[in-house]
């Protein structure tokens, strides 16, 4: 039972982990352009100024690209015309500089080792398993139905308090 267990609990974790890609903050990106054919050998930079539409930040616009490439700009890049432009039409490069690590997850995991270090040893690994599986499922359906943004940072933070009670005590148990 206790295998069954571990191993619905590591089936279901990457799916915890990966909702925050999707529900957390927007890195900046722009349309893909690398199916557009030659360049004539213009370096990337280049390719994204003949491409990609300046918003009025200066950035490439996230979710637009010129019908056609526009070489002109890269005489004059303050000439922007009126160009004919498009939605993305292959999809969108991001820029992963910005979020390659974070401390949430070592927050809370020196937050569960800090309360529940002794449960564990009073009540039993086995124990505080099961309490993790029941109370990460709770949490992590009553995220899916709440109503605020607050609301739901809140319940995601216990679903993970729980997940990493998951990940401690199974690897614990399997030494």
């Amino acid at each position: 039972m206790i295998i069954v267990l571990s191993f619905l609990g590591r089936f279901t974790l990457p799916c915890h982990f990966m909702l925050n890609n999707f529900v957390a903050a927007t890195p900046a990106h722009h349309c893909d352009i690398s199916s557009l054919g030659d360049f004539l050998n213009l370096s990337q930079a280049e390719r994204i100024i003949v491409s990609i539409p300046v918003e009025k930040d200066g950035s490439p616009s996230s979710c637009w690209m010129f019908a056609k490439p526009q070489y002109h700009l890269l005489l004059n890049s303050s000439n922007v015309t009126d160009a004919p432009t498009e939605p993305c039409q292959n999809g969108w490069v991001y820029n992963n500089t910005t979020f390659k690590s974070t401390i949430t997850s070592e927050v809370i995991t020196l937050t569960f080792l800090s309360v529940c270090k002794y449960t564990l040893v009073l009540f039993g690994r086995r124990i505080m398993l099961l309490v993790s599986y029941v109370s990460s499922l709770l949490f992590a359906v009553a995220s899916a139905f709440s109503t605020t943004y607050v609301m739901f940072a809140v319940l995601r933070f216990f679903t993970g308090f729980c997940i990493t009670g998951i990940v401690i005590v199974s690897v614990t148990l399997s030494n």
